[in-house]
C-alpha cells in the first residue's frame, strides 16, 4: 500500500489516491473471503453436477429436477458473491452476514435433497426441499432489509 500511495501522490492523481484509501479502508474480512470461496467452489460444483445431470441421468423427469437444483445452486452461489461485494462496497452488515449463511443452508437442503433423491435416496427426503426454498426467500428478504437500512450517500 505504501508504494501505491507514493505513486498516486507523485503523479498527483486524486483518483489513484482515493483507490488506495478505499483499499485500505475496505479490506476483505475472513468472513468475506470464506463466502467468496464458498460461492466460487459452489459454482464449480454446479458446473460439474450440471454435466452429470445431462450425461448421467436418463429419465427426463430426473433431468428436469436435477436441472432445477443446479439452477438454484448457481443463483444462490452468485448471490453469495454479490452480497460479499456489497459488503466490500458499503461495509459489513449483520443481516447480510446471516443471509449468506442462510443461502448456504438453503443450497444444502434444497439442492442437496433434490440431488439425493435423484441419486436414489428415499423419496421422503423430498419433504425437506421446501425448507431450503423458504431459506432462499428469507435470505433475499434479509438482503433487501439490510440494503433498506444502509444509509445512502448523497
Amino acid at each position: 500500500m505504501f508504494r501505491a500511495r507514493n505513486l498516486a501522490t507523485a503523479h498527483g492523481s486524486p483518483d489513484a489516491l482515493s483507490c488506495v484509501q478505499f483499499a485500505e479502508e475496505y479490506r476483505m474480512t475472513r468472513s468475506d473471503k470464506l463466502f467468496l470461496l464458498i460461492g466460487a467452489l459452489s459454482l464449480m460444483t454446479a458446473a460439474t453436477l450440471s454435466a452429470y445431470g445431462f450425461h448421467g441421468l436418463t429419465d427426463k423427469a430426473a433431468q428436469e429436477s436435477w436441472g432445477w437444483a443446479v439452477q438454484m445452486q448457481v443463483y444462490h452461489s452468485l448471490g453469495l458473491i454479490l452480497i460479499t461485494l456489497i459488503n466490500l462496497s458499503v461495509g459489513p452488515s449483520t443481516l447480510r452476514h446471516w443471509s449468506r449463511w442462510i443461502f448456504v443452508f438453503g443450497m444444502l437442503v434444497f439442492c442437496g435433497s433434490i440431488y439425493a433423491e435423484q441419486l436414489g435416496a428415499p423419496a421422503a427426503i423430498g419433504e425437506i426441499t421446501p425448507i431450503g426454498g423458504i431459506a432462499f426467500m428469507l435470505g433475499w428478504a434479509l438482503v433487501a432489509l439490510s440494503i433498506w437500512l444502509t444509509p445512502a450517500r448523497d
